[in-house]
């Protein structure tokens, strides 16, 4: 008994949910995550309205397209569209990564 009260639990043992926290995840993987959303947001700055979406993507302040919708003053279609875009453009770069 004495021995258990003196083990040291690994992440592993505590949760696997814990190992997709961002507080555990290691500082490459955050800083490239962070690098990934700094460039797609470069890549549509032109769009206030797809970088907006994007921002609330990011800080998962919607359960829904229609939560969405309702942020952003669009309909449901406008942001299944911009979803569309966004899958269009993952394509695109993970082509690009694969043909480097």
């Amino acid at each position: 008994m004495e021995h258990d009260k003196k083990r040291v639990h690994t992440l592993i043992e505590e949760s696997a949910d814990v190992l997709t926290d961002w507080k555990h995840t290691p500082r490459e993987s955050e800083l490239a995550a962070t690098a990934d959303v700094a460039r797609v947001l470069r890549d549509f700055a032109a769009d206030k309205l797809m970088t907006d979406y994007i921002r609330l993507l990011i800080e998962e302040q919607c359960r829904n397209a229609a939560e969405y919708a309702r942020a952003l003053g669009v309909t449901v279609a406008a942001i299944h569209n911009m979803n569309r875009r966004l899958a269009r453009y993952r394509d695109r770069q993970r082509r690009k990564t694969r043909n480097r």
